[in-house]
This record gives C-alpha cells, sequence and structure tokens, in this order.
C-alpha cells in the first residue's frame, strides 16, 4: 500500500487549510513540553505561509498527504560506531527524497476504538524499545555518538541560522506559480475536477480520535473516514517570522535522550491556537529520566455554521531582503563544495584503501605461490614440475613480469614435457611463450638459464643446450634435475658418450621420477652406441619402477638385435593394440611406429613402411627420424624428387641433423651430384666429438656407396667392412654389402688371374659371413633376417635358399611365406610365387600388404583379372579402413586398364583423408579427365607432378594437354602435351602411352618425322597393341602421295591393326579401301574394304549417334568400286546412302545424281 513517502512533490504555490476536521486527532503522538530542539523530521518554515504541506482537497476525505520536500529532510542515514560519519553533507537542492515505502509501517496506528470515540485501555503505549536507537543525532549507550558539526543543518527548512539573524529576517521567496498543481484532489488551474487517490491510499496515515480526550488504542492499520465537508477553517498555527522562541537555531543536538515514550495528547481551550506542528523535542541524554514523546491537542475553534473547509489566507510577506538572499546563496555554495570536499576525500579514502587492500592481496599471492613453486621444483616425483609450473603461472597472473616466476614457468613446462611427453606440445608451446616475455622484458637469472637450456633441447639443438649448462656444472653441484638436463642436452648433441656420463650422476644422486627420466635416458644413450645389452637392462629398470611407461616398453623392443626383427615388429604390434598406447607419452608412440617402419623397411614392403611413417609424422609432425625414415623410403622406391622434399623438411628444422645429412647425401649419389655427396659425408665424419656408433655405421656406409658410384670398389668395400664393424647385430645390410663388394672384387682379380688376390678377398668376405651364416644355419630367425637383407641389396638369388631354410623350419609363418614369394617373384617363378602368396594370406588375412603383393604379382605376370579380383576383394573388405596405399595400387592398375571411373572414385577416397596426395590427385585427375573435365584435371594432375616427378603423373598431364590442344586447337597445348610426354618417358622410358601419346601429338602437329620414332618406340614395347600400329599406318597413309612407297607400308600396318584389333577398326578399313582402290589389282579388297568400313560407321551411327567424318567419301567411293566391278545394286545403295548425306554441289554429287538416274536406275 502506498505511503506518505511515495505522495508526490507538491506544487509552487501552498495552498492554506480551511479549517480542522470535526474530530480531533488523538492518534499522533506529540512531543513534550522541553526545550527546542530538532530530531531526523523536518518542521515546518515559521513563514506566512505553508510551503511543503499540502491542504486537503475540497472534496469530503483526506486524500493524500506527500512527503515534505523542497528542503525538509525525510530520511537521514544511520550513524555508525564511529560516529557521524557516512552521513552527506547537506546540499541546496537536496529535495524530493521520498521515504521508503513502509517506512512508518511501525509507528503505533490507532486501533478501532479510536476510530469510534471510545478509550482505549492502553492510554500511554510507548514505542517499542530500541525503536529511535538509529535516529541521526540518537546516542546509543554502548555506542556514543560524535554531535553534528556546527552549521550541519542550517539548510532545514525553517531553520535560522543564530549568526545570521538579519538574513533570517528577510521575506521567505515564494513556491513556484503551479507547484501544487499535481498534488492529488488540488483542484487544476483550469478548475477541471481531479480523481481522488486510489482507496485506501491513506490506510496507514495516523487518523483522528472520534474524541478529544479518545486515549491511546492499540496499533491498527485499518483505515479511518474523516469527515472534511464542513466545519471552520483549519489553522496549522504556523509561527510568525518574527518569532525566535519559534526557530531552531538554539537546538541541542549534541545529546540525544532515551526511553523516548509517546504519550496521549489532552485537548484543552488554552491551547487552541497552539500549532499542529511544534518543534521536535531535544534528544539530549537526561541521567534516570526518561522523555516522553507528546501530541499536542488539536485546537478547539469556532464552529459556526458559516465557517467552511476552505483555504486560509496567507499573511503578507515581507519584502524581500536582497542581502539576505546573497549571504544564504554563499552560504549554500560553501556548504556544497564542503559536502563535495567530503565525498571526495571519503571516495579518495575508499580507493586508497581499496589499493592498498589489492596491493596487499597481490603481496600475498607473489609471496606463497612463489614459495609454493619453489618448492615443488626441488621435489623429484612424476608431477612436481608441473606443480611448480602451475604456481609460478598463478603469480604471472598478477605480476607478469616476475623474472623467478617466468623462469619457473618456462623449466617447469619444458621439463614436464621432456620427462613424461603428457600434453608435450601445448607444454612446449606455454614454456615457450613464457621464456619469450622474460627475454623481451631483458629478464636474467640461473633459471632463465636452466629454461633456455631446455628450450634448446626441445630445438634439437643440443649443443647450445651444452654450452648454457656447463659453467652451472662443477664438482660441488649436487642437483640431480641438473645433471638430467645436462644428460638430454648431450645426448640431442649426438654425444651420448658424454650423456651417458651425466645420466649416470643424476642416476645415483636423484630420486622417484628424476631418477627413472635418468635411466631412460641413459638406456636410449647406450642403444645409439649399439650397447643393445647395456639398454635392454636400463629400460628393464626403468619398467621395473613405472610399470605404465610406454617409452621402456617401446625401447625394449628396439633394443632386440636385427636377427630378430620379426619378433620385434611382433612386439611393436602388440602395444598398438593396447587402448592405452595412442595416448602415452607422444615421443614413445612416434618411436614404435618409425621402428616398425624401419622393421617393413628391412622387409622391403615399402607401402607399409610408408604409412607407418605417415602414422608417425601425423602425431609429431616435426620429428626428424620419421622424416629421414620417410625420405628413405621414397629414395628405395626410386622416387627421387618425393624424397628430395621429405629431406629438405628435415634439414629446415635441423640442418644438423646427422641421419637427415645422410639420406640427403645418398639423394645426391642417386642423382650423380657425387661432389655434394662427399662434402656432406666428409663433414659427418669429421665431427667432434663423434657421433653415435649406429650413426657412424650409416657413415662408413654411405662412403662406400659413395665410392661405388665413383667406381672405386676397393674403398667401397674398406667402407663397407668398417660399417659392418660399427653395427653389428643391429643391422645386416652393411655386412651384406662389404661381401658382395668383396665378391665382386675377387671375380675381378680372377678374371685378371690374381689368384692370390682372389683369394685374400674372399677370404674376408668369408670371415665377415662366417659368424653370420653359422648363426644363420642354428637359429631360422637369423635365417630369415639373412635373406630379408640380401634381398634389401636386390640380390635375390642368395636371399631365396636362407628364405626357405626358414620357411622348412616355420610352414605356418606367414613373413617367411611372404618373403620368399617375393624373392621368387624377383625370380621370375611367378607361379611358385603366387602359391606362397596364398598359402601367407590364409596364415595371416588381417595383413593387408601380403594380398596387395598378391594383386602386383598377378599384374606382372599379365593375369589382370584375377588382380582386379584381388583389388576388389580388398576394397570391399576394408571399406573405410582401407590404407592410402591400398587404393592407390588399386587406382593405378583401374587406370591402367581404362577404367577411368573406378580410378577417379579411389581419388576422391584419398583426397578426403590426405588432400595433397600425390597418388589422390592423379587418380581424382583421372575421373575428371574421364568426365571431360578437362581445366580441372589439368589442375591436379600439375599438382601431382609437382609433389612427386611421377611418371604416370606426367603422362596424365600429357592426355590433359592433349584433349586441350584438340577442344581448343591451339599450339601452346599441343607443346605442353609434348612436354609432358617427353618428361613421362625420360622417367620411365617403358610407359607406353608416354610414347604413343608423344607420336599423336606430333602427328597432330603434321609433324610425322617426329611423330614415327615415337610410335616405333611404343610399337617396341608392345607389338600387339592395335591402336599403335594403327597410328603408325595412319602415319605412311598421310604421306601415301608424297612418297610411293608409303602406299604399301600403310597397307601393312592397316592390316595389322584389323587383325589385333578384335572386329577392325573402322577408319582403318576405309583407309584400306582408299589404298587399294589406287591399285589396279585390288579392286575386290578395295570393295571389301568399303563394305566393312560403312557398315561399321552405320553401326556406330545406331549405338552413339554419331557418324565419322569419312562416312560420306566412303560411300562415294563404295559406289565407283562396285560400279566398275559391276556389283549395279551395291553401286545403287552406296550411291543412295551417299546423296542421302547431303554432299555439297560438285563433280561427284553430279556423278551420282546422273547415275541413278540412268544406269543405276532401278526396276
Amino acid at each position: 500500500m502506498p505511503t506518505v513517502s511515495d505522495l508526490p512533490t507538491p506544487s509552487a504555490k501552498p495552498p492554506a487549510f480551511r479549517g480542522p476536521p470535526a474530530q480531533a486527532v488523538s492518534d499522533l503522538p506529540m512531543p513534550a513540553s522541553r526545550a527546542t530542539s530538532i530530531s531526523d523530521l523536518p518542521a515546518p518554515v515559521a513563514r506566512g505561509g505553508i510551503s511543503d504541506l499540502p491542504a486537503p482537497r475540497a472534496p469530503k476525505g483526506i486524500v493524500d498527504l506527500p512527503t515534505p520536500k523542497a528542503g525538509g529532510i525525510v530520511d537521514l542515514p544511520t550513524p555508525k560506531a564511529g560516529g557521524i560519519v557516512d552521513l552527506p553533507t547537506p546540499k541546496t537542492g537536496i529535495s524530493d527524497v521520498p521515504a521508503p515505502k513502509g517506512f512508518f509501517d511501525d509507528l503505533p496506528q490507532p486501533n478501532a476504538g479510536g476510530r469510534t470515540g471510545a478509550p482505549t485501555k492502553n492510554p500511554d503505549l510507548p514505542a517499542p524499545k530500541g525503536f529511535f536507537d538509529d535516529l541521526p543525532g540518537r546516542v546509543n549507550a554502548n555506542k556514543p555518538e560524535v554531535p553534528a558539526p556546527k552549521g550541519f543543518f542550517d539548510d532545514l527548512p525553517g531553520r535560522v541560522n543564530a549568526q545570521k539573524a538579519a538574513a533570517s529576517s528577510a521575506a521567505e521567496v515564494p513556491a513556484p506559480k503551479g507547484f501544487f498543481d499535481d498534488l492529488p484532489g488540488r483542484p487544476s488551474p483550469s478548475n477541471a475536477p481531479q480523481p481522488p487517490a486510489p482507496k485506501g491510499f491513506f490506510d496507514d496515515l495516523p487518523q483522528p480520535s472520534a474524541s478529544k480526550a479518545a486515549p491511546v488504542q492499540k496499533p491498527s492499520n485499518t483505515p479511518v473516514d474523516l469527515n472534511l465537508d464542513g466545519g471552520p477553517a483549519l489553522d496549522l498555527g504556523i509561527v510568525s517570522e518574527g518569532s525566535q522562541a519559534r526557530r531552531f537555531d538554539d537546538l541541542d543536538l549534541s545529546q540525544p535522550s532515551t526511553g523516548i515514550k509517546i504519550e496521549t495528547p489532552k485537548p484543552s481551550a488554552e491551547r487552541a491556537h497552539t500549532p499542529l506542528v511544534q518543534p521536535l523535542p531535544s534528544f539530549g541524554k537526561q541521567k534516570n529520566q526518561t522523555q516522553p514523546l507528546e501530541l499536542a491537542e488539536p485546537r478547539d475553534l469556532p464552529s459556526t455554521a458559516s465557517q467552511k473547509l476552505g483555504i486560509k489566507q496567507k499573511e503578507p510577506a515581507k519584502p524581500f531582503d536582497p542581502d539576505a538572499a546573497r549571504a544564504r546563496a554563499k552560504r549554500v555554495r560553501i556548504l556544497t563544495l564542503v559536502g563535495l570536499f567530503v565525498i571526495a576525500l571519503g571516495s579518495g579514502g575508499f580507493y586508497m584503501y581499496r589499493r592498498w587492500s589489492a596491493k596487499r592481496a597481490v603481496e600475498s599471492t607473489i609471496t606463497d605461490e612463489l614459495a609454493k613453486a619453489k618448492d615443488a621444483l626441488g621435489k623429484s616425483d612424476r608431477g612436481h614440475w608441473d606443480r611448480a609450473a602451475a604456481a609460478a603461472r598463478a603469480v604471472l597472473e598478477v605480476d607478469p613480469k616476475n623474472s623467478e616466476a617466468l623462469s619457473i614457468a618456462a623449466e617447469g613446462g619444458f621439463a614436464a614435457a621432456l620427462a613424461t611427453g603428457d600434453s608435450y606440445t601445448v607444454k612446449i608451446g606455454q614454456a615457450r611463450k613464457f621464456l619469450v616475455q622474460a627475454v623481451n622484458e631483458n629478464l636474467a637469472g640461473p633459471g632463465l638459464i636452466r629454461a633456455q637450456a631446455l628450450n634448446a633441447i626441445t630445438n634439437s639443438t643440443g649443443d647450445r643446450a651444452v654450452e648454457l649448462l656447463k659453467p652451472m656444472l662443477t664438482p660441488e653441484t649436487k642437483d640431480p634435475a641438473l645433471f638430467l638436463y645436462s644428460g638430454w642436452g648431450y645426448a640431442t648433441s649426438s654425444d651420448p658418450a658424454t650423456a651417458i656420463k651425466q645420466f649416470d650422476q643424476a642416476a645415483t644422486i636423484g630420486t622417484e621420477y628424476i631418477k627413472i627420466s635418468a635411466l631412460y635416458g641413459r638406456a636410449q644413450a647406450k642403444l645409439e652406441q649399439a650397447d643393445l645389452d647395456g639398454a635392454t637392462a636400463d629400460f628393464k629398470a626403468v619398467y621395473e619402477l613405472d610399470k605404465e611407461h610406454i617409452g621402456a616398453q617401446v625401447g625394449l623392443a628396439a633394443a632386440m638385435p636385427a636377427s630378430k626383427s620379426q619378433e620385434q615388429e611382433k612386439e611393436l604390434l602388440a602395444l598398438f593394440e593396447r587402448k592405452d598406447f595412442a595416448g602415452g607419452d607422444p615421443r614413445a608412440v612416434v618411436k614404435a611406429w618409425t621402428l616398425a617402419a624401419e622393421a617393413a623397411k628391412r622387409g622391403n614392403r615399402l607401402d607399409v613402411a610408408r604409412e607407418r611413417y605417415r602414422n608417425a609424422l601425423a602425431i609429431l609432425p616435426d620429428d626428424l627420424g620419421s622424416l629421414s625414415g620417410a625420405a628413405d623410403v621414397e629414395l628405395r622406391d626410386g622416387k627421387l624428387d618425393a624424397a628430395s622434399d621429405q629431406i629438405a623438411k628435415a634439414l629446415l628444422i635441423s640442418k644438423d641433423d646427422v641421419r637427415s645429412q645422410l639420406v640427403q647425401s645418398e639423394i645426391s649419389i642417386a642423382k650423380r651430384d657425387l661432389s655434394d655427396a662427399a662434402a656432406r659425408i666428409d663433414a659427418l665424419a669429421k665431427r667432434n666429438p663423434p657421433p653415435p656408433r649406429i650413426d657412424q655405421a650409416r657413415i662408413k656406409m654411405a662412403a662406400g656407396n659413395l665410392a661405388s658410384a665413383q667406381s672405386n670398389d676397393e674403398a667401397a668395400a674398406d667402407a663397407y667392412s668398417q660399417a659392418a664393424e660399427l653395427a653389428g647385430d643391429t643391422d645386416l645390410a652393411p655386412t651384406l654389402a662389404a661381401v658382395g663388394k668383396l665378391s665382386t672384387l675377387a671375380d675381378k682379380a680372377t678374371s685378371e688371374n690374381d689368384a692370390e688376390k682372389a683369394t685374400l678377398l674372399r677370404a674376408r668376405a668369408t670371415k665377415l659371413l662366417e659368424k653370420l651364416e653359422a648363426n644363420a644355419e642354428k637359429d631360422p630367425s637369423i635365417a630369415l633376417a639373412l635373406g630379408m637383407a640380401y634381398l634389401r641389396t636386390s640380390d635375390a638369388t642368395k636371399a631365396e635358399p636362407w628364405l626357405r631354410k626358414f620357411v622348412e623350419a616355420r610352414p605356418d609363418d606367414a613373413e617367411g611365406q611372404f618373403q620368399l614369394a617375393k624373392a621368387l617373384a624377383r625370380l621370375d617363378r611367378a607361379d611358385d610365387a603366387l602359391t606362397r602368396l596364398n598359402r601367407a594370406i590364409e596364415l595371416a588375412p588381417k595383413r593387408a600388404e601380403i594380398p596387395i603383393e598378391l594383386a602386383l604379382t598377378y599384374e606382372r605376370a599379365k593375369q589382370d583379372d584375377k588382380a582386379n579380383e584381388v583389388y576388389t576383394k580388398l576394397l570391399a573388405d576394408f571399406k573405410d579402413n582401407a590404407s592410402i596405399e591400398l587404393r592407390a595400387r588399386a587406382g593405378r592398375f583401374y587406370s591402367r586398364r581404362g577404367e577411368k571411373e573406378k580410378a577417379g572414385e579411389q581419388g576422391e577416397a584419398i583426397s578426403k583423408v590426405a588432400p595433397n596426395h600425390a597418388a589422390g590427385q592423379f587418380l581424382k585427375a583421372e575421373g575428371l579427365l574421364h568426365k571431360n573435365q578437362i581445366d580441372e584435371a589439368r589442375l591436379l594432375y600439375g599438382k601431382a607432378a609437382a609433389v612427386e616427378r611421377d611418371a604416370l603423373y606426367f603422362d596424365g598431364l600429357g592426355r590433359a594437354n592433349e584433349a586441350k590442344a584438340l577442344a581448343s586447337n591451339e599450339v601452346k597445348y599441343q607443346q605442353l602435351a609434348i612436354d609432358a610426354y617427353r618428361t613421362a618417358s625420360s622417367l620411365d622410358d617403358k610407359l607406353l602411352n608416354a610414347w604413343s601419346g608423344l607420336g599423336r601429338v606430333y602427328m597432330m602437329r603434321k609433324d610425322h618425322a617426329l611423330a614415327l620414332p615415337a610410335l616405333d618406340k611404343a610399337h617396341k614395347l608392345d607389338e600387339k597393341n592395335a591402336a599403335v600400329a594403327f597410328l603408325i599406318g595412319t602415319v605412311y597413309y598421310s604421306q601415301k602421295d608424297a612418297d610411293p612407297t608409303a602406299a604399301s607400308t600403310a597397307v601393312t600396318w592397316l592390316v595389322l591393326t584389323n587383325r589385333l584389333e578384335p572386329g577392325g577398326n573402322a577408319t582403318a578399313w576405309h583407309y584400306l579401301g582408299v589404298l587399294y582402290s589406287d591399285m589396279p589389282t585390288k579392286a575386290r579388297e578395295a570393295a571389301a574394304a568399303f563394305d566393312v568400313a560403312t557398315t561399321m560407321a552405320l553401326a556406330e551411327d545406331r549405338k552413339s549417334g554419331k557418324l565419322p567424318p569419312w562416312y560420306a567419301e566412303s560411300q562415294y567411293l563404295r559406289g565407283r568400286v562396285h560400279k566398275a566391278n559391276g556389283n549395279i545394286s551395291a553401286a545403287r545403295d552406296a550411291w543412295e546412302k551417299f546423296l542421302g548425306q547431303t554432299p555439297p554441289i560438285g563433280q561427284r554429287r553430279k556423278e551420282a545424281e546422273q547415275a541413278l538416274a540412268t544406269s543405276l536406275k532401278g526396276p
């Protein structure tokens, strides 16, 4: 329900009350007689007029009395214990602040008896205890209050400053005209009736009782109906301005009273003219005394019949005093400035406090979290680096430039990533961010140096890490983490010998996970030194301490000797089947894929190796071992450009990586860039400290290949022998290479009759093989490894007996059957190879590479139908899980067979998985060209050829440009086609279409002299190819007029064409008819040739709706030949069909029309 505080501001012109109600107001408490004082309710100004209390409306009933405004104080905030701290200084113009809704709800209210005039049982109902404790100026017994500042209330309505008496006598400026027009019940200036206040609007107002002497009843919220229709004018008893007694300059605000009691006022005639609004009581505290709060009685006014409720005339205002107004305005300005200053001072103090508090909080956070970070960094459990980094990051959130926090955050992130591999990429990225920030801020310190060293390790620049950490390692150093970091640095800089020493120190003084990390690092370093037994022992120690250590399990597989390659691959494949494996340390997972790829590469399963390297690079795209290994696969597959692209990526990451440099040197040897290869190999051999033992073996192997390319067989044999000694059991390839080269030298010595030298060379070869072959005789696994090593050197003859020995010992081993089948296929024993491959598929049906090899063997054996069956079954079995290599092999097969649409489907499938895969782009282009989307096909062929210089890709590009040349007749596309075909034939001189395509484009350009050599090369590649024979015949046919011998040669090739092509070639028959018709003795052959040609042309027309361009000519010549041979009906049929083609007007048309009208006229 609305209360007094919700009423609108009174209008500018104050109305006067016509008179009091007939009944006295007995429910409102009056202040007792005491010295004038003020509390927190405003009093009206003692002037001749009412400035802020509205008069009741003329209609009956009190409708709404608004809260006093314009200078009145409605509700001051409660003072706090420390004094009046948060009371704002009064401002000029503080007005219209209504009391909150319900503010007066707890005031004592008249009960039912008060309304009827019945006496109440409790005439002196006091206010509840503590009701006024929070009033401004009210002193709480337990909370002494500070008195209001002097002059604090000078601007209160009616308040006259004692020091400015002169100003107080000045006449008050009346409220502006219309100020009270909006009061409820107030007639508008136009005298239009105003709507009454809503019913019950004033229910909570104190109401007058039925009689003057009625006692106070219990409070009630029931509304009181007042009859204000008549009665004397309401005199509010406003004191005059000259009455100093009614002013408030001498109010005592220093001591609030306690124990307030509300007493029922008693009306008397003597107080008839007592104003209704009296000065409020002083709350000065008197010892042991309770001050009652009394309400004045209503005055007894004359009740003449002539008096009506109306507006009392305002006393005339005194003349306006300008000096007083200026003084008052000045006072208001001063008070405003003081108030603003106090507010600003309070706000500034609060702001400073908040800053101080925030600063203390930041300092506390920095101190606490930095202590946590340092403590965690000094621990040795698995997660201590992560905890240290997290605490340091908390410091950096409030102090981004804290050098200690930056160094710990960077070191913790790098170390956690290197030690555990968890979230490797994310942690490395965060740590580098903090390190860069520290460098940009020019910060320094030991912690940052450690972080920089770890960053160098992650960037594969171990030399830099060693340089940074070396000054910190002294004989007094007892920090195991520092030795661990140093070990990582030396291992990354290809100095495993020194790394092992550093790891020894870390493992000795370190505990928990630092010790595990040191043992693991030492095991890897021993593996690089070809110390397989030592590496195995350390990997087992790590596994005993941490059963979930993925790296240790991969390491145990890596430490297996080359003779146990098959067991190693099985162990790795078993790891891949574990559900938790893929989510382990990414470096260990990548290492496992790389080892599995190496195993496949040793078995000459290059497609499988390529797929496994691709899996590794999908996890860590910058892994140097995977990049160099993938490049080596392409090198072995003869794809030098693809190999160069891969190794370029590796060298861009680390130009000093030993294995990447070795692969690049092998590529240079293959490209006959021997000077580049020699420079690289020489630089690697002179490194100090020397690279790991395994890498030294690889360097010697590369040196042997270089010497062999330089035709220096003796130097090559020496290099291979040294490589074999360094590699030991880790790799058998150097041993076999040395044996092969020594055997070659021995044969050469024998041919030169140097028996002594030959004997020495064979003795060296025997010594190298003696131990290996002896072990192979006893151990089938070594026999398998030896046979695979011979296959790797392309010596299938020596590989076959060792592989057969293994298969005889283990007939149910799929790998043995598979390797033996490959050896047999290279020895052109296809039937035996196919038998072995089918047996291998039975033993290992899930290994996709075995049926792929079966399909390839069928292709080499010219059994395309069976190859097609294998590819179709494989694609159906694997469906969406088919590997890229399987789809690439099948797609190339379909393309070669002319099934371009199926080839395109495989290209689309590959592109979804690997959009930039060269085989996928090539096959997709095949499908597009088949759909005559020439430009799109040209683009994809070009992309594939740019990625990988494959002969098929350039051949496809040639076909696309040839089709574009035919469609546009533009010479530039002819030249582009010629260039592409030349490149394709240079990459693969046995590629049939490259040669035949080159011949076709030269024929298009009428360059028959260049066309014939290309077509002749194509015919030699496939003498049963009808298309090539037809092209050759066409070239000679076009030269029949210039070369008398060309006609007979053309006849030979065209006859061969029709013999090779089932059903014959219609165009070839037409050309034969033309050639025979020019030969006097070949009239019958000519007629027969034309008959076949035209019959085939009509059949094609019924099928496709197209006739060949030579059809009309062929019918004309057919008619002539048959007419000359006396076959009238055949001649008539031919010329009728000729005229049916609407030939142009000329000699031929005229001849046919005349003959048909005369000699050939039918019955």
